[in-house]
């Protein structure tokens, strides 16, 4: 039983017997459980991060001797592996992603302003077919890989500047999740090793992400490049329908990764206070992972 309390496209929905379109979902949830009389079940909920506490204390208020446990990771086992039909549309929404980072990479020049940049990114991809952007994170300079909001502003770029672009969003429901570095001008010895650095931790973090392996065996990867000043952090995660899903790789945490998983592999890269890091979308296979991210590393 679909509850829809907006309603639904039935033409494209599946495996809908019956369905609740009224204005109070936990009301309508409710009268669902008594018609289907379960009432005194054992009932899971997959969704708990968004399912509102209100909701499930008015469920358990009107069934009292009903059982609901969290059970989140039925979807999460489904989703984590991608079918043939789901690369296939992740492939595309990549090529998408690369369009516009392209586009945003080119246009970049000194006397922009961030906020102009991530524009011309979000029209190039909605332009490609793309559904929606969440985020076009453009920083340049010493702003580079803080933590700030809004993501992009109306600073201007000058002249030597890098400019971190971290571009995601969805296209025909499914995310990408890609980021590269440009510069406004040519770049400089130094920037360019910091950001060959970066291309180098996530190619050596992709590589070891092959079926069955641990999540663990790829980080290990980073320290060969922890040399002349340079701190490499670990991190990525997995992409589908949700732009971050499982696994996430981290250090610490436990697991392998399979085939048919679709990962974003981000190392961060800082030297001093300068910052770097090179997103690839990648896909698990049993050996060499392919990379769905086709863009150039470095912009001459």
């Amino acid at each position: 039983m679909l509850i829809a309390p907006l309603g639904y496209q039935a033409d494209v929905v599946v495996g809908v017997g019956k369905n609740r379109t009224g204005t109070n979902f936990a009301h309508d949830l409710i009268d669902a459980i008594r018609v289907s009389r379960l009432e005194k079940s054992r009932l899971a909920i997959a969704g708990g991060d968004i399912i509102p506490a209100t909701y499930v204390d008015e469920i358990r208020h009107a069934f009292p001797e009903l059982y609901l446990e969290y059970r989140d990771e039925l979807l999460t086992e489904q989703r984590i592996i991608k079918s043939e039909n789901e690369l296939k549309l992740m492939r595309a929404a990549s090529k998408i992603a690369d369009k516009a980072m392209t586009a945003a990479i080119n246009a970049i020049r000194p006397g922009m302003t961030e906020n102009a940049v991530g524009s011309i990114a979000r029209r190039v991809a909605m332009e490609a077919g793309a559904d929606y952007v969440v985020r076009d994170r453009v920083q340049s300079g010493r702003e580079m890989g803080q933590l700030r909001w809004p993501f992009a502003t109306s600073k201007k770029i000058r002249k030597g500047e890098l400019v971190s672009i971290d571009f995601v969003g969805w296209a025909k429901s499914y995310g990408f999740d890609i980021l590269r570095i440009g510069c406004a001008g040519r770049l400089k010895k130094e920037q360019r090793r910091l950001i060959e650095t970066a291309r180098q931790a996530t190619e050596a973090m992709s590589q070891a992400l092959t079926d069955q392996n641990e999540i663990a065996s790829s980080i290990l990867q980073l320290k060969q490049y922890e040399q002349d000043g340079f701190m490499i952090s670990a991190f990525g995660h997995g992409i589908g329908l949700e732009i971050v899903e499982n696994p996430y790789l981290f250090t610490g945490v436990p697991g392998r990764v399979r085939r048919n998983m679709v990962l974003c592999v981000e190392p961060v890269v800082r030297r001093k206070q300068h910052f770097a890091s090179i997103e690839n979308e990648i896909v698990v296979t049993q050996g060499k992972p392919e990379v769905l991210t086709k863009l150039p590393i470095i912009w001459d």
